[in-house]
């Protein structure tokens, strides 16, 4: 099955040209000077890493070398589109001798001796990142600063003023200059997702909330967590662990589970190395958060090296650099760059430094890695292709208008090419003649054509969308359909909304059919599938996929003043079961909190070991209440979001 694009291989501006793995990578960061062909400024190129202002005035010379790229709409120039595309923007990064290498990982081992450790670090980065956030979000809301566009080629008179000078400090146009040009058309331009879609990303107080990090880091789960759910600390919702191996799941159910400690005693990496995937904005940056977190053992913070992805190099070096700004010593044990896979000498030497590998990639540069650390006893975090997906229950039939603009947002965020985006819905029925499914669907029409005038979808082919349109409208009159597949969206709608019942409730879904609408729901198409039961869901769908492609649900279900009732424990215990790892309510499906299992890892497997298995989270102590939490929420936040062409007027209401 297709992934969802996490990978340097092409994604989203790849027009669906799949995953072409690490290789493409690869070759594209071997193409130093000879990057910066036709259409690109060199001087012109924002920086696609990051390092601290000492670490900069330390490495860098006039004899740097650098390698560049330069994408339009998400699309790499001279790969796959005109290399002198109109609109094009380019970045660059350093090629390090073997020398600045040694300098690096030199330095940020000797800012760790200086930074602050423990209790006082994980306070000064909780006030430091909503200043970030926010200093980032006025220079948004500001006037445009200089031009990224690429222009001529280097050395030309008429070049593009610099952005950056060859020691990689900012010139006289300044940060700020430089901020404001990258956020209002930098990563638009480069990434292809609408400057809205970044706006929102910014402004999302999940995004930045680390409250609940150091209780999840507390937590001392048992043996016996294999065998229910339980608390997470003193955090909403619940969690348990899904064991690999028979004997452990045995273990579980024996008496002396409840005195055997389930992960082994507290190894705080001094080092970790990431991989950051290019699919949607900000992935290094999770995980140097996530490195940040082992601080809460008392120590400080890791040296944390992590590869950026070319395909998305910009948004974590904004964001670290509005950190340096409010507080640098936080920061200063970071790097954020690009090098070859390909090079094993660089590989082996960054690896065999590791105490704690996290990789957010594809499948491909995950084995990869994994092949590589066969000679070192590192703890290995892999994030590769994951999908999630939508779950309404019957009881939610009166407040459509509420759900479907949750679960429209969880579909509309990265406009399905991040791994928490939802693709298929699943609506439960109350019967045979139950038009609830359909009404829901068109209630989701109803939200997107609004969300498409505050969230855009980003500047990928229209084609594509068509052609998914095209063949669904012509399986509503098909031989054999029965009338079962209906469209609900129109043809010039920028997204697609299918109602499909060609499996009956309550029978088991064709494979080809399922695995089909799985792929097709990327670029804002969603197929809703009707289900005569809950636990349908991980019976006769998620089975169909592999345990590890599956991510999380975004659940609207429950009523009013109900907690985590048995039969829904006995849903979200199958769902686990099948290898779901995270199960939060609607409508924050994109914004998932760091406290709880990030595909199957808690906060506390950062820094101890543990039996193979994954966790499953529950990120709420009653659904009907969280749902309702989360639409007053977004209602608030998108009704002070204006239209981002032609001053409509901002959403208020329900459709």
């Amino acid at each position: 099955m297709r992934g969802p694009g996490m990978s340097d291989a092409p994604g989203p501006g790849a027009a669906g040209a799949g995953a072409a793995g690490a290789g493409a990578a690869a070759a594209g960061a071997a193409r130093a000077g000879a990057a910066a062909g036709a259409g690109v400024a060199k001087l012109g190129a924002a920086p696609g890493f990051w390092l601290s202002r000492a670490l900069r005035s330390r490495l860098f010379t006039d004899s740097t070398a650098w390698a560049e790229a330069c994408f339009a709409s998400g699309r790499e120039c001279g790969v796959e589109c005109p290399a002198d595309e109109p609109g094009a923007v380019a970045t660059r990064w350093p090629l390090f001798s073997d020398d600045q290498w040694t300098a690096l990982l030199d330095g940020l081992a000797e800012a760790r001796a200086r930074a602050p450790r423990g209790e006082e670090f994980w306070a000064r980065l909780q006030a430091a990142l909503p200043e970030a956030a926010r200093r980032l979000t006025a220079f948004q809301a500001a006037a445009p600063g200089p031009s990224l566009q690429a222009g001529p080629p280097a050395g030309d008179p008429q070049a593009a003023p610099p952005t950056g000078d060859p020691r990689g400090d900012i010139t006289p146009l300044g940060q700020a200059g430089l901020t404001r040009t990258l956020l209002t058309h930098g990563l638009p331009a480069y990434t292809g997702f609408s400057p809205a879609m970044i706006a929102a990303t910014l402004q999302a107080p999940e995004m930045w909330d680390l409250r609940g990090v150091a209780s999840s880091f507390a937590y001392r789960p048992t043996k016996a967590q294999a065998a229910s759910w339980r608390r997470l600390g003193d955090l909403p919702g619940r969690v348990r662990f899904f064991p690999d191996r028979f004997a452990d799941k045995w273990v579980a159910r024996t008496p002396v589970a409840w005195e055997m400690p389930l992960f082994g005693p507290s190894e705080p990496p001094e080092w970790v190395v990431g991989y950051g995937a290019g699919n949607v904005p900000g992935t290094a940056l999770i995980i140097t958060l996530l490195a940040f977190a082992t601080t809460l053992t008392g120590g400080p913070p890791p040296a944390v090296l992590v590869r950026n992805s070319r395909r998305e190099p910009l948004f974590s070096p904004l964001v670290l650099s509005a950190l340096e700004e409010v507080d640098e010593e936080l920061v200063a044990t970071v790097a954020v760059m690009i090098w070859d896979y390909d090079d094993p000498h660089l590989q082996d030497r960054l690896l065999s430094r590791a105490d704690l590998v996290l990789a957010a990639a594809g499948d491909d540069t995950i084995a990869r890695i994994a092949t590589a650390l066969r000679t070192h006893p590192t703890r290995f975090h892999p994030h590769g292709h994951k999908v999630s997906f939508s779950v309404v229950g019957q009881e939610m039939a009166g407040h459509l208008e509420v759900v479907s603009l949750l679960t429209a947002l969880d579909s509309v965020f990265w406009d399905q090419f991040g791994c928490l985006s939802s693709r298929v819905h699943f609506v439960e029925k109350a019967g045979p003649g139950d038009w609830s499914g359909v009404d829901y669907a068109e209630h989701l029409v109803s939200w997107l054509r609004r969300l498409a005038e505050v969230l855009p979808r980003g500047a990928w082919p229209l084609r594509l969308l068509k052609d998914t349109f095209d063949r669904y409208k012509a399986l509503e009159n098909a031989a054999g359909t029965g009338g079962a597949v209906r469209v609900l969206s129109a043809y010039e709608d920028p997204f697609v909304v299918v109602y499909d019942e060609r499996d009956a409730p309550g029978s088991r879904p064709d494979p080809y059919a399922f695995l089909t609408a799985v792929n097709d729901c990327q670029s804002r198409v969603v197929v809703v599938r009707p289900v005569s039961d809950l636990l349908e869901v991980p019976s006769y769908y998620l089975s169909l996929l592999p345990p590890s492609s599956l991510q999380s649900l975004s659940v609207a279900v429950g009523h009013s003043g109900e907690g985590l009732s048995r039969s829904f424990l006995d849903f979200a215990t199958a769902c686990g079961a099948r290898g779901v790892t995270a199960i939060r309510a609607a409508g924050r499906g994109a914004f998932p909190q760091l406290a709880y299992s990030w595909d199957g890892f808690l906060p506390l497997d950062l820094v101890c070991r543990r039996p193979p298995g994954h966790f499953t989270t529950i990120e709420f102590d009653s659904p009907f209440e969280a749902v309702m939490e989360t639409y007053q929420a977004w209602l608030t936040r998108l009704s002070s979001t204006p239209r981002t062409e032609g001053g409509a007027a901002p959403i208020s209401s329900g459709p």
